[in-house]
């Protein structure tokens, strides 16, 4: 590494309270399937005063960490963490249940949903059990692309314009089969308002990969793409101890991510660019689909009072909000 390099490292060091294995640690203790970016940031994260004293490592009193999560799916996230973590919610949250939560998180202030005082532990190989306290915020990845791009509150934005902690996907990611076939069910889905309105089932895009027979299918349809990848050194497939088969993409040269960004479809290549950062690529892509998929699916929804009539209509919106809503119970 340079000097450069080692002085940015050093200074790095100096300057993060909260190491890099800690933040993952906090991230792992929430669902991961449909988390598409976290960082840390404030003064439990990052050094922001006169030089202090480390805490020990029995878990002394350090700064709370803030932390952000960015989800592809508010409320879908909301119901698994509900599940792993109910008792980070608000008795009325709880109660109100994930259309509730993702109603409050996207219908005031900066699109965000927070919860405050969080007690973590966290433990590193032999050593002692760290106890932490978090303040962690949800957002979803479109709303924070928005802020990025458009200053619509300058909010998150204005945090990521001063320096943070990421924990994110890494160029040479590593993920199981079924996360990305799910990934890939769930692009026509993204920035759809029948989705956002409860109408559809959450769980519908993992029951399009899980349910019994339609594995077999995906595994199938992809078979052929997986092995071309596979020849020219993009992918790697391993098998795990339990029979899980999972994907290791191998994307570091900036040049390759460029090239698979370049069979993206033409109205996309606009911002190749952003698509192809290894920081913020995903964030800007998944913007781009919902840019696509809204319009389209509002105005389908719309044509049908015309084709079908209001009151059949009606009766299938009935229907499909009654369905969702028993489905979340």
């Amino acid at each position: 590494m340079s000097d450069t390099g080692d002085n940015c490292a050093d200074a790095i060091g100096s300057a993060q309270l909260t190491s890099q294995d800690e933040l993952s640690s906090i991230v792992g203790q929430f669902p991961t399937s449909g988390l598409d970016y976290a960082f840390g940031y404030g003064s439990g994260v990052l050094r922001q005063g006169p030089m202090l004293q480390r805490p020990n490592s029995e878990g002394s009193k350090r700064g709370m960490v803030d932390l952000i999560m960015a989800v592809d799916d508010a409320q879908s996230w909301h119901t698994a963490n509900l599940s792993k973590n109910r008792h980070h919610y608000s008795s009325l949250a709880a109660l109100g249940g994930p259309p509730f939560i993702s109603w409050i998180q996207k219908g005031f202030g900066a699109m965000l949903y927070f919860h405050p005082f969080v007690s973590v532990s966290l433990q590193s190989g032999d050593g002692p059990t760290i106890h932490r306290e978090i303040k962690y915020g949800i957002v979803s990845t479109n709303d924070l692309v928005q802020d990025l791009l458009d200053w619509r509150y300058l909010y998150l934005a204005g945090r990521m314009h001063k320096p943070e902690t990421n924990h994110e996907n890494t160029p040479t990611d590593s993920m199981p089969m079924s996360e990305l076939f799910r990934t890939i069910a769930s692009l026509s889905y993204t920035g759809d308002p029948r989705m956002t309105a409860g109408a559809e089932d959450p769980n519908k895009v993992t029951n399009l990969v899980k349910s019994a027979g339609m594995f077999r299918l995906w595994e199938n349809k992809y078979a052929a793409t997986f092995d071309k990848l596979q020849k020219v050194g993009i992918l790697s497939i391993d098998r795990s101890v339990d029979g899980t088969r999972k994907l290791q993409f191998l994307l570091g040269d900036t040049g390759t991510r460029k090239q698979l960004v370049a069979n993206l479809p033409v109205r996309l290549q606009d911002r190749a660019d952003e698509i192809a950062s290894t920081s913020t690529g995903s964030m800007f892509l998944r913007k781009e689909i919902a840019n696509i998929v809204a319009p389209a699916a509002r105005s389908q929804s719309m044509k049908g009072l015309l084709t079908a009539g209001p009151i059949k209509s009606w009766n299938y919106i009935a229907a499909k909000l009654l369905k969702g809503l028993l489905r979340r119970r």
